[in-house]
């Protein structure tokens, strides 16, 4: 089901960090100040407990989960201590104690809070070292697709070391915030390995996971700067042969939306009779061009250039231009309704 984007999801990176009174991390700030993954988190699990008590206002969130932070002073004079207010703008992170307490009252919030992919975004954290940590920590189905039986000895499992598209197709499949911290790590240990092309290939499944559970994030309020975080720092690092992958060119929030627009408009397909997996079974299939080239060529990532200056006259402008007609191409279709199941001869 699409989920309304929060007021902080439509915020730019810089906005959000603005707001929430953090950094990008940097080298040279490292340990300096308040990292914006602390504001990410906080704002991620200050929405799941609004949307699991269904909470109307930040008051009412408050009055339910921390009633304690009402009462009345010495002079008789009702008081709040008003906290709620900062975590939903990330501005301060919450204590293990009422992160403790909270879980006892709606069960799961830790888990959320405290959820790998905050470490697998932590930058200065090496990926290489704590990958088969990390992984432990996912949902088992997803780890079961990056272990198979060791050959060699009974009963024990080793990591598989390349993976090939089949096993990121089956991530794609189990599209939650768990594939997208599986997909973020294994592209973050690639690069640091060195192995660029992996990297690159893993990128392509990464955005098309970050796009699928983009309506889950509009409801938790991170969608916009969580994925210019890793439009600006996570992205580049799969860069091979001088191009990334990106959604680079159109709104991210927009691209979200078309999605559930095409999931809205499927014919023969009742969206509320659809489970959340049911759901990703169909977004894979309108983002794989089963649907028409329209939705295929507007909602897959495109092949950028890293070079800081194309010159018009060179094959990658060339090439840039022709995607930017055929995405102008497609939302037309998309608007106009039109049967697009082949691409005009002048867009090929």
């Amino acid at each position: 089901m699409s989920q309304q984007p929060i007021d902080s999801s439509t915020l730019s990176l810089d906005e959000f960090c603005f707001r929430s009174n953090s950094v990008k991390f940097y080298e040279e700030n490292s340990g300096k100040f308040r990292d914006v993954i602390d504001a990410f988190r906080t704002v991620y699990w200050f929405h799941s407990l609004r949307i699991g008590l269904n909470a109307k206002t930040t008051y009412q969130l408050e009055k339910a989960l921390e009633p304690d932070a009402f009462g009345v002073d010495k002079n008789g004079s009702n008081y709040r201590r008003n906290k709620w207010g900062g975590y939903r703008q990330g501005k301060h992170t919450p204590s293990q104690k009422l992160i403790a307490s909270v879980n006892g009252q709606f069960k799961g919030a830790q888990s959320e809070f405290e959820h790998v992919l905050w470490d697998i975004l932590r930058l200065s954290k090496p990926a290489a070292q704590n990958t088969d940590a990390w992984i432990r920590q996912l949902d088992p189905n997803i780890q079961s697709i990056l272990w198979e039986q060791d050959k060699k000895i009974t009963g024990n499992r080793i990591r598989i070391r390349q993976l090939n598209n089949k096993h990121l197709q089956i991530i794609e499949r189990r599209a939650s915030l768990d594939a997208l911290a599986c997909l973020t790590l294994l592209l973050r240990e690639a690069h640091e390995l060195g192995q660029m092309q992996q990297s690159f290939e893993i990128a392509k499944s990464l955005c098309r996971v970050l796009l699928m559970i983009g309506d889950v994030l509009n409801g938790h309020g991170i969608s916009k700067p969580l994925y210019e975080y890793y439009e600006e720092l996570i992205l580049p690092l799969a860069s091979w042969q001088e191009k990334r992958l990106s959604y680079k060119g159109i709104n991210f929030m927009e691209l979200v939306g078309w999605l559930y627009h095409g999931l809205y408009h499927l014919s023969d397909v009742a969206l509320h009779r659809l489970n959340e997996q049911e759901q990703v079974i169909y977004k894979l299939k309108i983002i794989n061009g089963n649907y028409g080239f329209d939705y295929m060529l507007l909602l897959n990532p495109i092949e950028v250039s890293t070079k800081t200056d194309i010159d018009p006259e060179s094959i990658e402008y060339r090439e840039q231009n022709l995607i930017d007609k055929q995405r102008q191409w497609a939302l037309n279709s998309i608007l106009m309704s039109k049967d697009s199941l082949s691409l005009p001869i002048d867009l090929m």
